[in-house]
C-alpha cells in the first residue's frame, strides 16, 4: 500500500503508533491522540500529530482511509467503566459518523468480545459473551460501524506484544512483564496458577494483516488476528532467569478467560496474511527494542 493519506486514531499508543511507524514509510499518515496515557513524544516520528479527542475530529474527507485504534484498554476499564463507554463507545461512534460512506474504515477491534469461546481455536462465527465493559462497549462499535458504514473491515486482536510497548505503563500487558522481569531480575507475578493459555501476537504481524486486508479483505467482514498458536501464562516462565523469584496470586477479574486461541483460517483465505514471528523471535525483536530505548 502507496501514496494513500490515512488517518490513524490512537497513534501515540502501542499498536496503533506502530502501525502508523510502518505504513509512514509509503504513505502520508496523520495520528490522532489525546494522550491520556502519554507525553507529546510518543507521537511516531515522520506522521502528522493531532492532539485531541476523537469525539473532536468533524473533518475526515481528505483521507484515503481511517483506521480506528483508540481505546481504553481492558485493564483501565475494569476500574474506570465510565471512561471505557465514553472512548469505545460514544466517541467512536461520533467518529464513525464523521466519516465519510466512500472512505473505508479499519477498525482495531479485540478477541475478548468472545469471552470464553466455546471452540478452540476460535473463530469469527463462535458466539460472542463479552465478560468486561471493555468487551461490551468494542462490540456494539463493531455492530455499529457495520450498520452505519458498511465500508469497513473489522480485526479482533489477541494479546499483541513488541516494539512500543513501554514496561513503566501498568496498562502493558504480560508479555512486557516478562520482558522486564528477564532484563532486571524483578520477580514476576503470576495471577493464578499459570495454567490460563493466551494467543501472543507479534505487533509488526498485526500491521501486515492490516495493510493485507485494506488491500484484499472484503468489506463489512470481521477477521481474528492471532498466532493461531495456545500458550500458557506458565510457559513464559522459560523466558526468565533460573533464579527469578515468580509469585502466584489470586487471579484478577480481568483474568477469567481460561483458554484463549484464535482460528485465523479466515484471514489467510481471504488475504493470503499468515503470521511471520514466532513467540521466541517477537521476544528476542522486543528486547532488543526496549534496551536501544533505554525502557529499563
Amino acid at each position: 500500500m502507496n501514496g494513500k493519506k490515512i488517518l490513524i486514531t490512537g497513534g501515540a499508543g502501542f499498536v496503533a503508533g506502530r502501525i502508523a511507524e510502518i505504513l509512514s514509510a509509503t504513505n502520508e499518515v496523520a495520528v490522532v491522540d489525546n494522550l491520556r496515557y502519554w507525553d507529546i513524544t510518543a507521537f511516531p516520528k515522520g506522521c502528522k500529530h493531532l492532539r485531541m479527542d476523537i469525539g473532536d475530529l468533524y473533518e475526515t474527507s481528505e483521507y484515503d482511509l481511517v483506521i480506528h485504534g483508540a481505546t481504553i484498554n481492558i485493564i483501565e476499564g475494569m476500574s474506570e467503566p465510565k471512561a471505557c463507554v465514553d472512548t469505545n463507545w460514544r466517541q467512536t461512534a461520533i467518529l464513525f459518523d464523521h466519516i465519510p460512506q466512500d472512505t473505508p474504515i479499519l477498525y482495531l477491534s479485540t478477541c475478548s468480545i468472545y469471552g470464553n469461546g466455546i471452540s478452540i481455536p476460535t473463530n469469527e462465527m463462535c458466539r460472542v459473551a463479552p465478560s468486561s465493559v471493555y468487551a461490551m462497549t468494542k462490540l456494539m462499535a463493531e455492530m455499529y460501524l457495520k450498520e452505519a458504514h458498511p465500508n469497513c473491515y473489522i480485526l479482533r486482536l489477541s494479546n499483541v506484544f513488541g516494539p512500543r510497548q513501554h514496561p513503566k505503563n501498568p496498562y502493558s500487558g504480560v508479555m512486557v512483564k516478562v520482558l522486564e522481569s528477564a532484563v532486571t531480575g524483578k520477580s514476576f507475578t503470576v495471577y493464578g496458577d499459570g495454567s490460563q493459555t493466551r494467543d501472543f501476537t507479534y505487533v509488526d504481524d498485526v500491521a501486515s494483516a492490516v495493510t493485507a486486508v485494506l488491500e484484499k479483505g472484503k468489506k463489512g467482514e470481521v477477521y481474528n488476528v492471532g498466532s493461531g498458536v495456545e500458550t500458557s501464562i506458565a510457559q513464559l516462565t522459560q523466558f526468565l532467569n533460573r533464579d527469578t523469584e515468580i509469585t502466584y496470586i489470586e487471579g484478577r477479574a480481568i483474568d477469567n478467560i481460561t483458554r484463549r486461541c484464535l482460528d485465523i483460517k479466515k484471514i489467510k483465505m481471504d488475504t493470503g496474511w499468515e503470521p511471520k514471528t514466532s513467540l521466541k523471535e517477537g521476544f528476542d525483536k522486543t528486547l532488543i527494542w526496549l534496551m536501544q530505548n533505554n525502557m529499563f
